[in-house]
């Protein structure tokens, strides 16, 4: 019988140098990641979808200072770790916040930074990043308000001329994820954005999802109109979420 105390002890030890490749650092994330909260919508990506997602971050924003709005995941942490991404972490899970905090540390990650900051409130100082990663509420509900407004806020805190990946829901024979991909395909073209990867093969899992069958998959973009802006208002509460 595994003692998971001892386990998550000898795992919080360990600095980037200790773990042989990025998906046995992805496993011990997975492991000790804060417990999801579901009233901010979230689900966390199983540990092999963790290192393939950062894997592909890596390669696409090389040397690049990237936003990532929100991480409940953790995949910031291996995308410094193992590539030359330097990330810019907002989060409003200040247990989300501590944890980041304390892997940035603990690796250690020189070109790595992380804020408590509520998405609903606009940056003091925009970080002026290069480029953005997003995995949003997926607002069954609601057309994909939470993925407009993310998008939205991402583009007050980067370049003009900025590239994104956004995590979708992947898959469908109609309803609710077809009409949030129409919904989200306008909103990008009225904000000056054209789709570098129309389609992508990789499929992510998570724990405990409501829905069992549910994956996602990512969307690449690039901003090549700054003139095109239609901003999105927050809404109140659990609202920006549902």
């Amino acid at each position: 019988m595994t003692d998971d105390t001892s386990e998550h002890q000898r795992a919080k030890g360990k600095s980037v140098v200790s773990y042989r490749s990025i998906g046995e650092l992805a496993a011990a994330l997975d492991s000790l990641r804060p417990e999801p909260d579901p009233q901010l919508e979230q689900f966390l990506m199983m540990a092999p979808n963790l290192a393939d997602q950062a894997e592909y971050l890596g390669r696409i924003f090389a040397d690049r200072r990237v936003l990532f709005l929100g991480d409940d995941d953790h995949v910031s942490i291996l995308v410094a770790a193992f590539s030359t991404v330097s990330p810019v972490v907002y989060e409003v899970d200040h247990r989300v916040v501590a944890s980041l905090k304390s892997w940035a540390d603990r690796l250690p990650l020189p070109s790595y930074s992380v804020a408590l900051h509520d998405i609903r409130e606009p940056f003091r100082q925009p970080p002026e990043c290069d480029a953005f990663y997003i995995n949003p509420p997926y607002s069954s509900k609601t057309d994909g308000y939470g993925i407009k407004f993310w998008i939205s806020r991402a583009l007050e805190g980067c370049v003009p001329y900025c590239e994104g990946v956004i995590v979708l829901p992947a898959d469908s024979d109609g309803g609710w994820i077809d009409q949030n991909w129409l919904s989200v395909q306008d909103f990008l073209t009225a904000n000056g954005f054209r789709i570098v990867n129309p389609h992508n093969d990789v499929r992510h899992m998570y724990h405990g999802t409501n829905d069992l069958g549910l994956r996602s998959e990512n969307l690449r973009v690039r901003r090549v109109d700054p003139s095109r802006r239609l901003p999105i208002e927050p809404r109140p509460g659990t609202h920006l979420y549902r």
